[in-house]
Formats: C-alpha cells, sequence, structure tokens
C-alpha cells in the first residue's frame, strides 16, 4: 500500500477498512514473532530436561539457564516495544494526513501495554 492509496483510502472514509487491515498486519507480525519465540523456549525446556536427566553440571546448568532467560526476556521485550512502536506510528501518520472538519468526530484508538 503506496501513500497515494492511503491518502485516497483516508479521504474516501475507507478509514475502518484501512484500520482493520493495520490491525490484522500488526496481529500476524505479532503472532510469528510470539511463534517463534515459544518455540524457542520449549527447545530450551527439553535442553534442560536432558541434562537434568543425564546429571549434567547443575551449576554450569544453572548459570546457562539464567543467561537464557535474560535473553528470552529482552527478546520478548523487544517484540512489544516493536508492535507498540508500529501501531503508535501508523496512528500518528494517520492523523498528520487525514484531513478532519473542525466539528467532525474522530476516533483515535490508543493501545495500551497491560
Amino acid at each position: 500500500m503506496n501513500q497515494s492509496t492511503l491518502i485516497e483510502d483516508l479521504n474516501g472514509s475507507n478509514v475502518s477498512r484501512l484500520l482493520k487491515q493495520i490491525k490484522e498486519i500488526t496481529q500476524d507480525e505479532l503472532y510469528e514473532e510470539m511463534t517463534q519465540l515459544k518455540t524457542r523456549v520449549l527447545g530450551l525446556l527439553k535442553d534442560y530436561q536432558s541434562s537434568l536427566q543425564q546429571k549434567e553440571n547443575i551449576r554450569q546448568l544453572n548459570q546457562q539457564i539464567r543467561k537464557d532467560v535474560t535473553n528470552i526476556s529482552n527478546d520478548y521485550s523487544q517484540i512489544i516495544e516493536k508492535m507498540n512502536q508500529s501501531v503508535d506510528c501508523t496512528f500518528i501518520s494517520i492523523e498528520s494526513i487525514t484531513p478532519f472538519q473542525k466539528n467532525e468526530k474522530v476516533t483515535i484508538y490508543k493501545f495500551r501495554r497491560k
């Protein structure tokens, strides 16, 4: 979708359709990234289970778990931040190019982290 199409959609009052497309794209990206993170976590858990069953060095395993938890936590935070920035930028740019009338009612959607 290019900028001229975006402006035509906004001027043609297709805002709700446009917002629906943006929401679907954002949800798809979030789902894909979270699925990859889940797969990675499940793989790590299987590795930990195997290491514990083989009674490998517990101290070394403990350190590895802490390192992995930190990495997973950072990756999760980056995914959430990326999604928040994506949504914020989309609504800011829609707001900046939409020619609203002075007394026209405008609904702005805000996404908040829970």
